[in-house]
Formats: C-alpha cells, structure tokens, sequence
C-alpha cells in the first residue's frame, strides 16, 4: 500500500505524482514493493471510485503519446527505466497508444515522476452506474474534446458546450449583466483554439 504525501518540498526517488482529470495534483510515497496497482487502487478509493475497470494510470512519452502502465508492475521498476531528467519536452496534443515504436525515456516535467490518471477503455455511456464514474468520465470526454481537437461539426461544439455548462454550473442567470458581472461562460474552457481562432463558433 502507497503511503499518501498531501505535500512535499524536497523531491526523492520514491514519490510520485499523480495528476487527475481535473488538473489536481496528488503526491505518493512507494517502496520496492508498491505496485503501480496499489497506486492506482488508492487514487480511487481518495474520489470514492467504485467502478475502476475502465481507468489507468498512464505516462506521457517522447514520440510515443500516452502509455497505460501494467498494474502488476512495480512502481519502483517503471521510475527506474522510463523517468529520466531531460530537456526534451513532451507534447501535449497526443493522446493515442504507442503501436509499434520502441519506447524512449518520459520527461521528468517536474522534480518529481509524474503519472496521469485517465480513461482506458471507452464504452457506452449508460454502461457506467455510478454518477462519481460518469462525471470522471466526462472530464476525460472533455478534455478530449477542448485540448485535441477532435473533428465535430460546429453544431456538435455548440452542443456539447451547452451540455458542459448545464452539468457544471446548473442553469443560466436569470439576471446577468455582462457590463458589470464577470462572464460565466468562457469559450475558450468549452471550445477547442481551432475552432475558436477559425470564428466557426460565435462568441
């Protein structure tokens, strides 16, 4: 069982990061027997996560866009062969399986090796029970959708966005004065930067 670091100042070999869908970041403690499993069972048990077969714990490699790691493995083993410091920045626009190139070193983007906790295996939407699976599941539907990209048409943006604003901040003000009240509605949290830069959707 990991050992759960709400904060650390000093980086060591046996922490890990671990960033979740909605961009926290929480830190962990391993030993040489930890397994990435472990981890990745008390990631869950931290969102109160029931229905856990569809998720991972991925990393982020040069070239290779995301890997899941195998939750056998021990998470010692993975920090010791894929992390190393580097210059070389990954990108952050891929987010497909490596196929078939070989597996080069994942950046170390910050002092600690860094871990994102993501979807695996898509399935339909009413196959998930739980409402604290369906929300995880579409911050990962979102984040899809806002930071790659994925082709739609503009009536689907226009959708999709209308659906992200009513799950997430209920419905619109009955009263709302956009001269003197901040804008609840920025088109840039709902709408990928093509399509905001080509002014296919108005804002």
């Amino acid at each position: 069982m990991s050992k759960f670091c709400c904060c650390a100042k000093h980086p060591y070999i046996n922490n890990v990061k671990v960033v979740l869908l909605n961009n926290k970041e929480v830190y962990y403690k391993f030993t040489n027997d930890t397994l990435v499993e472990d981890i990745f069972h008390d990631v869950c048990s931290s969102m109160n996560l029931q229905e856990r077969d569809i998720f991972g714990l991925a990393m982020l490699c040069n070239d290779e866009g995301w890997l899941f790691i195998e939750p056998s493995e021990f998470m010692h083993r993975i920090i010791t062969n894929y992390f190393v410091p580097t210059d070389q920045k990954c990108s952050t626009d891929i987010f497909f399986l490596p196929i078939t190139k070989s597996l080069n070193h994942c950046s170390l983007q910050s002092s600690y090796p860094t871990v994102y906790f993501r979807v695996r295996f898509y399935i339909p939407i009413h196959c998930i029970n739980e409402r604290a699976t369906q929300h995880i599941y579409y911050l990962q539907l979102r984040k899809n959708h806002v930071l790659y990209e994925l082709f739609c048409d503009p009536n689907v943006y226009l959708q999709l966005a209308a659906f992200a604003l009513q799950a997430e901040l209920g419905d619109a003000p009955k009263i709302f004065n956009p001269e003197t009240e901040i804008s609840y509605f920025l088109p840039e949290l709902y709408y990928p930067k093509k399509i905001l830069s080509e002014e296919i959707i108005p804002c």
